[in-house]
């Protein structure tokens, strides 16, 4: 995961709201002035949202920078753009540049027909299926010479805590307010009280490892019932599950029950939800970053997945961190004086959910080639019927799995790559002598 070089030791034990608010605002601040004063003209992504918008504002208090928006048909209906244009009209230092996707004829999932032009990385990247999108946001960003470029990636995972932090709350005593604070979250999200306080009861008195020896179980099963996991849950299967065969279920059980013997009995669900949820946006930035550096020369950087960062919102608990019915306080609280409060009391968030589905449209036949041809496929781990189905079903409107065909796809590319590329970073070297 990125770091920084640590200028003051790091956050010690539990901190207050107050405290970790305080620590926040420091860290942030010395993680983007640093930068700066590191790479000099720099760039920002600025969509609107509290997270780029506090990227963007302390790093155009140290110098100017081009902020860019990136939009298209679909998101226009929605108010990103409204936010960064008020913002940038509001602040000093920033030049603003904004990329219409749809203008420019980029959408999800363009540009993968080619394995031998799509660029490498350790793991699988989701960013694979938005190379034509990335390439028309950093557009004006190597127009405008920045040296590095800087994301509000990360933010929701340091700033919001996981629903699963009200079961971390009973295990500390503190029942009633779990309640209150797990009935608040059902209730947002228009769902049964009763069932989602239920739900939660049942994870509480259940072990990590208990959970993934029952889900391993689930799936050796010939006919497996469906049981995707829930907000409360401690893990479940997703819809992309019923793409698997008896083969790949087994295989995927054998991990499962794997990961059940090496499990801490004692490990907190909304502890270890957080930790996976920062280390998944730690590796996909990280992916990110090499893409950007190797097809436009281009670092990435996101500060609030700095070590420091992290230690300091983290040092606050989930559920003193994030409070029902309310949206990231502890930024509020942290960047009061940075940012003008309509900015800080912004409660939507866009979606890009249709955009998605214009891009399954624009380039089903690709993807179901690839989904045909897949790796897994070959291997006898999934049914590429059923995968292409889920496809068909995007492609018609309808509800589909977005974040599945999204993983599936670039695993698929990823995996293509590997033996194409391969001559990049290997040779044959000549036996130098006879074995001993």
């Amino acid at each position: 995961m990125p770091r920084t070089e640590a200028v003051t030791p790091s956050v010690p034990g539990t901190l207050t709201f107050d405290e970790g608010a305080e620590a926040l605002a420091e860290r942030m601040t010395t993680a983007v002035e640093r930068r700066i004063a590191l790479y000099g003209k720099t760039s920002t992504d600025l969509s609107g949202g509290m997270d780029s918008s506090v990227v963007t504002a302390v790093a155009s208090k140290r110098m100017p920078v081009l902020a860019i928006t990136y939009t298209d048909r679909q998101m226009a209906a929605q108010d990103d753009l409204l936010y960064a244009r008020r913002l940038v009209g509001d602040l000093h230092g920033i030049t603003h540049a904004v990329v219409d996707g749809s203008a420019q004829g980029v959408r999800h999932f363009d540009r993968l027909d080619s394995v031998t032009r799509l660029p490498v990385t350790d793991s699988p990247s989701l960013t694979l299926g938005l190379l034509a999108i990335k390439a028309a946001h950093l557009e004006p960003a190597l127009a405008y010479d920045s040296r590095a470029h800087l994301t509000g990636r990360g933010g929701d995972d340091v700033l919001d805590a996981v629903p699963t932090m009200s079961i971390d709350l009973v295990r500390s005593g503190q029942r009633l307010p779990a309640v209150r604070r797990t009935g608040t979250f059902a209730r947002a999200r228009q769902r049964s009280v009763l069932s989602v306080v239920a739900a939660a009861a049942r994870t509480a008195r259940t072990t990590h490892p208990q959970a993934l020896t029952r889900l391993a179980e689930e799936l050796e099963r010939p006919s497996p019932v469906a049981r995707p996991g829930t907000s409360m849950s401690w893990c479940g299967t997703t819809a992309a599950a019923a793409w698997l065969t008896h083969g790949g279920r087994s295989a995927l059980a054998d991990l499962v029950g794997d990961a059940a013997r090496r499990a801490d009995p004692g490990t907190r669900p909304g502890a270890l939800h957080e930790r996976l949820a920062l280390q998944r946006m730690g590796e996909e930035h990280a992916t990110f970053d090499s893409i950007a550096r190797e097809r436009w020369g281009l670092p990435i950087h996101a500060p609030y997945l700095d070590n420091l960062v992290v230690d300091a919102c983290h040092a606050v608990p989930g559920w003193s961190r994030s409070r029902p019915g309310d949206f990231k306080p502890l930024a509020r609280a942290a960047f009061s004086a940075l940012l003008p409060t309509y900015a800080l009391n912004r409660r939507t968030k866009t979606a890009h959910t249709e955009s998605v589905y214009a891009g399954l449209r624009a380039n089903a036949s690709v993807l179901a080639s690839i989904v045909r041809s897949s790796t897994l496929t070959q291997a006898g781990l999934i049914d590429p019927g059923r995968a292409v189905a889920a496809l068909e079903a995007a492609v018609r409107g309808e509800p589909a799995p977005l974040a599945g065909l999204h993983s599936l796809i670039a695993i698929e590319r990823w995996s293509d790559t590997l033996p194409i590329r391969r001559e990049l970073f290997w040779e044959q070297a000549p036996a130098t002598g006879e074995a001993a």
